[in-house]
């Protein structure tokens, strides 16, 4: 189900946050009432995308999407049924989402581009642009993220030369080190996928010391945890970007003095945590 929106205020408040309104919108395509998303649609699966001056959120699936915006009331709803197409041989890739609800029509088309928050300068910046045509017959612009797994890839720009190109699948090695509890993380510093489908954790404690989690690359165990000593030769750089585990007390990215604030969403759509590239120099 959709999240509710409990008021103006609220939705207000996410937009210059930049935080995903929700973690996916369900796929309904096996409804035969519903239309087929097609062949092209199958490589984004949804998307979060909000505007700002004036506000609107709009969450975006295969065949369904929910738009909110400012209504004489509170928040007005409107569910929309149509189809999500992807055009990945775009370069940069774009995608479009055409619905029809109660109102009418809506057309949202999605440019990868970076997307910088209208209101504030402390916002991170989204790897979607959107232009927005409303039933209403408005338009207006915005910034959405992939929903859901397909966020997991951050989607960037262009593809990273660190090791962050591996996230995707470094993620649940990741998880599984920070929840292995012996070592308090405040930070990945490096990950690298190794034989025998096991992957390389380099976690910084909260004192600044280093240890190195060996991982089964699925997350199902963790083999060992030693202090780091020396850096193998065959480890990536550390340090910059960084990966940052999500904090449940921090309703928002963690505010940084240099540098930018990525989000990375695990398979499903929760909230793993955020990249920290080019922080301030030691």
């Amino acid at each position: 189900m959709f999240p509710s929106r409990a008021g103006l205020h609220h939705l207000a408040l996410l937009a210059p946050m930049a935080v995903v309104l929700s973690a996916s919108v369900p796929t309904l395509a096996s409804d035969p009432t519903r239309p087929d998303p097609g062949p092209q649609a199958a490589s984004i699966r949804g998307m979060s995308c909000v505007g700002e001056e004036p506000f609107w959120g709009l969450e975006i699936g295969r065949t369904e999407a929910r738009l909110s915006r400012p209504g004489a009331a509170g928040i007005d709803e409107i569910v929309l049924t149509g189809r999500l197409d992807t055009l990945d041989f775009l370069e940069p890739p774009a995608a479009v989402f055409r619905g029809d609800g109660r109102e009418g029509l809506l057309v949202a088309t999605m440019r990868r581009e970076s997307c910088a928050s209208t209101m504030s300068d402390q916002t991170p910046d989204r790897p979607w642009r959107a232009v927005v045509s409303f039933p209403d017959g408005s338009v207006a612009t915005g910034c959405c993220s992939l929903a859901g797994a397909d966020a997991a890839r951050v989607a960037p720009q262009v593809e990273p030369d660190d090791w962050t190109r591996h996230l995707a699948d470094l993620l649940p090695a990741i998880r599984a080190c920070i929840a292995d509890g012996r070592v308090p993380v405040e930070a990945v510093v490096s990950a690298w996928p190794m034989n025998r489908g096991m992957a390389g954790i380099r976690l910084r404690a909260p004192d600044g010391s280093r240890h190195d989690c060996i991982a089964d690359a699925t997350g199902s165990r963790v083999e060992t945890l030693v202090p780091v000593r020396e850096s193998p030769a065959d480890a990536p750089a550390e340090g910059n970007p960084v990966f940052l585990p999500a904090d449940p007390d921090l309703a928002g990215p963690p505010n940084v003095a240099c540098g930018r604030i990525e989000e990375v969403l695990a398979s499903g759509g929760a909230l793993a945590g955020w990249l920290h590239r080019d922080p301030c120099p030691d």
